[in-house]
């Protein structure tokens, strides 16, 4: 099928990057000894560039670069964010993980602490940390996380490569980088010189001036939408396999087979996703509940220390699936948890927002976009405007937390793995919502949905 093997080939083009701010108790930071180089980030905005499947719980920062000669290196110095989580990833301009460095991956300087260990003083304003940028891959028989080692640097003098800085969850006040700043880059020669500021981004920095994005070639789409939908009833939420399953299993209705683990683009490799697809011709309210893992409550800045927990973060954020642009997502600390232990989530476009789907009544709100699917950012085509698509993200789950996405192994083994933890949906009218009054998760409960 010439269509389909199109398809597949052109969703891989797809690209996944995926930030809430406030820390009220936050303190400086001690001095970084090099110039600010904010020439050398790009920072991932979310209002003008709405597209590539955005998380409204992180800021995000990229820079594509490219190393002047063959024993070149780069040093970042920084300060640990005043923030849930954050990491460093390398990537081959074509997507695909090269590298990566969580916080609690990397060492903190001598006589700075790294807030993000469990048991560590999260508030400390001794926080610095250099890591160094390297090129090639990791090698088979290292750990690229001693000596805050980050490969990922283009092999070769002029290659280029994509590095991606993220920051989720800010402290109430701060804002999105966390209250300390980007990281500052110096560029060390093969000589052994070393060349920082803007001298630096000029040898370096490629010019880019928005994300990277492709978008399936619209016509492949439309066809393949156009001869099936994607949706269930009751809506059925998916581990995320490889992109070629995906679309045999979603758009070809064939979900057989044992593909491999997969997110593809340029996703968080310290966070697994699962999704679902919706259409309003079933409903235009879809009601979702399950219960929440338990992550670590950081956004008013008040614990003293970081706890690990179930999972360092958890949201469900609402797509147009073609543009992948966002309306808001909602994460762990936004969710309303009911008295039977389950939360309650409406997603629904703004006008058909039930008058109960409030914090008021225990249900939070999803806003699913007027543009469906957002296939009208392509010129000469419509949105299917009844397309709705949700992805809920799962990140760093504790060793003995076992209920998570990370932990399933095959397709349509998901309940079975995460029990209460996987959503239930059902979609409901306007009006029939409506009329389970306020608290209306007491008329559905989860083993019933």
């Amino acid at each position: 099928m010439r269509v389909r093997s199109l398809f597949i080939l052109s969703i891989l083009g797809f690209v996944s990057i995926q930030g809430c701010n406030d820390g009220s108790d936050s303190r400086p930071v001690d001095d970084l000894i090099t110039p600010l180089t904010d020439c050398f980030w790009l920072e991932y905005d979310k209002e003008k560039y709405n597209y590539g499947l955005n998380d409204s719980g992180a800021t995000v920062w990229l820079a594509a670069y490219s190393l002047p000669d063959e024993g070149a290196r780069i040093t970042i110095e920084a300060a640990f964010p005043y923030s849930r989580f954050m990491s460093l990833i390398t990537y081959p301009v074509q997507g695909g993980t090269i590298d990566a460095l969580a916080d609690r991956d990397i060492s903190a300087d001598s006589g700075s602490t790294n807030p993000f260990i469990e048991g560590n003083p999260r508030h400390d304003p001794s926080r610095r940390y250099l890591v160094t940028i390297v090129s090639g891959p990791p090698p088979e028989e290292s750990n690229s996380k001693d000596g805050n080692i980050l490969y990922g640097g283009p092999s070769g003098a002029g290659g280029i490569a994509l590095m991606v800085y993220r920051v989720y969850v800010a402290n109430f006040g701060e804002d999105g980088s966390g209250g300390v700043g980007l990281p500052r880059v110096t560029l060390h020669m093969a000589d052994g010189t070393t060349v920082q500021g803007e001298d630096a981004c000029e040898i370096l920095s490629l010019g880019v001036e928005e994300p990277p994005f492709n978008l399936p070639p619209a016509d492949v789409y439309a066809e393949v939408r156009g001869s099936y939908d994607p949706s269930r009833n009751p809506p059925v939420f998916r581990a995320t396999y490889g992109s070629e399953f995906r679309v045999q299993c979603d758009f070809y209705g064939d979900c057989s087979g044992t593909p491999e683990k997969s997110s593809g683009g340029y996703n968080n490799i310290s966070t697994d996703y699962m999704y679902s697809f919706f259409n309003r011709q079933h409903g235009e309210v879809v009601v979702l509940r399950g219960k929440l893992p338990e992550t670590p409550k950081t956004l008013d800045g008040t614990d003293s220390v970081f706890m690990e927990k179930q999972l360092r973060y958890w949201s469900v954020c609402p797509y147009e699936y073609y543009s992948t642009a966002t309306t808001e997502c909602l994460f762990d600390e936004e969710i309303i948890i009911n008295e039977d232990g389950f939360y309650t989530l409406v997603y629904s476009r703004a006008e058909d927002r039930p008058s109960n789907a409030t914090n008021e009544c225990g249900v939070g709100f999803i806003p699913w976009s007027e543009e469906g699917d957002g296939l009208g950012i392509a010129e000469g085509r419509e949105s299917n405007r009844d397309d709705g698509y949700i992805l809920v993200r799962n990140m760093l789950p504790a060793p003995d937390f076992t209920q998570t996405i990370v932990n399933t192994r095959v397709p349509g083994d998901e309940a079975e793995v995460l029990g209460e933890y996987l959503p239930k949906g059902k979609y409901f009218t306007k009006v029939d919502f409506e009329g389970l009054g306020c608290n209306p998760w007491l008329a559905i409960p989860y083993d019933q949905m």
